[in-house]
């Protein structure tokens, strides 16, 4: 019985059967390891009750609840450590993708503890690490929502906490268990189910260009994408095609200037109804967790900008270039990139929800900033430096790094 599967498991299980593996998605685990994540998350979904004799409905009421939490956080950890490889430093990673998923759990949890009472009960009986964790969580120096689940996982484990000590059982469930099952879902969902795309526009360069960047996607640790690439007359394209036999990439012959070119691509890709659409110049080329991380950003912002690498026929001219001057997450709107712009076409992705077909003026250089400026009127966007774009400079670039201090695609403008 397939009742409360992961999303998208028949799917993924038929993926399988073709010859893909799990890596292939951005795990890191083998692919026998995913079905018992699978066969867990089916359970704790189908969970109903325990049945004791000679306990009162209360009593029996508050043992699920500490069950339930038990089997969802296990879960949830297995999903982070040995699924996506989150291991050093996993309680901050945990706490971090919970915060920014559920930004008002933490609130949430403590107000259904407003006495300290249940907070009390927790010091007593925790070592001296976890007691510290637990005494900044309820004192709101820290909003890590994992250090109150993962010390009730512990007490309860090791048969310290009874029934009888556990606050609201239902809303205390209800909160931790559906969420920390509702980010596993939604993770799993993104991976498997979603349409991914990566578009970009060729013309007669240099195939030493092409082998970058097709490479690089080549080595992408999440591998469920298509390719959508624009051929302005780029006749020996084939011979592309042939080499990278194991991309999934769609051509389409388009002979236009360079913003109806894009325009065009743009608008098959909304046709076509992917889900993300990932930016990439095809004279440049990507550090291989790009996708894996636009596409982690895109689970909580809607556009996502990660960081550049200025390079040149020469070697590496600047590392992270964006990150002299940016935080990792910072956000930003319309207001940030109107007189400058960090958005370029190839180190962005965005969530095709917000756009709808586009019109780009047949002779407009900057069509970056043209595109990016119109959308985020409505939307927010994040920068991230947790991957990047290894940005090409020579002499053909549409804008390129100047030799003054200003920012690269920094346009003085309205």
């Amino acid at each position: 019985m397939n009742k409360n599967n992961l999303p998208c498991w028949k799917t993924f299980s038929n993926f399988l059967k073709k010859g893909k593996n799990v890596k292939d998605f951005g795990f890191l685990c083998k692919n026998g390891e995913l079905s018992r994540i699978n066969a867990r998350y089916k359970m704790i979904k189908n969970f109903e009750s325990i049945l004791f004799n000679n306990y009162s409905i209360n009593t029996i009421e508050k043992y699920n609840s500490l069950f339930k939490i038990f089997l969802a956080y296990s879960l949830f950890e297995n999903y982070l450590k040995n699924g996506l490889g989150i291991k050093n430093d996993y309680y901050k990673m945990a706490g971090d993708i919970i915060s920014k998923k559920y930004p008002t759990l933490s609130e949430q949890l403590l107000k259904l503890d407003k006495n300290k009472k249940f907070y009390s009960f927790l010091l007593t009986y925790l070592n001296s690490k976890h007691r510290n964790n637990i005494e900044n969580f309820y004192n709101k120096k820290e909003h890590n929502v994992i250090y109150l689940i993962s010390a009730i996982r512990h007490v309860f484990a090791h048969g310290i906490l009874v029934a009888n000590n556990i606050i609201a059982p239902k809303k205390l469930t209800n909160l931790i268990v559906n969420n920390l099952l509702d980010y596993i879902k939604d993770d799993f969902a993104l991976r498997i189910c979603s349409k991914i795309c990566v578009l970009t526009t060729i013309f007669p360069m240099d195939k030493k260009y092409l082998y970058d960047f097709f490479d690089s996607l080549s080595n992408q640790t999440y591998k469920n994408f298509d390719i959508i690439v624009v051929n302005d007359g780029y006749n020996k394209f084939d011979e592309i095609k042939e080499k990278y036999k194991n991309l999934n990439i769609i051509e389409l012959k388009y002979s236009s200037t360079p913003a109806k070119n894009r325009e065009y691509g743009i608008n098959y890709c909304i046709d076509k109804k992917y889900n993300f659409l990932i930016f990439g110049d095809s004279d440049d080329y990507f550090s291989e967790n790009r996708i894996e991380k636009n596409l982690e950003k895109l689970q909580q912002y809607d556009i996502v900008v990660n960081d550049l690498t200025l390079f040149n026929d020469k070697g590496i001219i600047c590392n992270n270039y964006f990150s002299n001057r940016l935080k990792n997450n910072f956000i930003f709107d319309y207001k940030f990139i109107k007189d400058k712009n960090i958005c370029g076409l190839s180190n962005t992705a965005l969530n095709l929800k917000i756009l709808s077909n586009i019109e780009f003026p047949e002779d407009i250089i900057a069509v970056d900033w043209y595109l990016f400026k119109k959308i985020l009127k409505k939307n927010k966007a994040v920068f991230t430096n947790e991957t990047t774009t290894y940005y090409r400079q020579y002499e053909n670039n549409t804008l390129g790094l100047k030799n003054d201090k200003k920012y690269l695609f920094w346009h003085e403008g309205e």
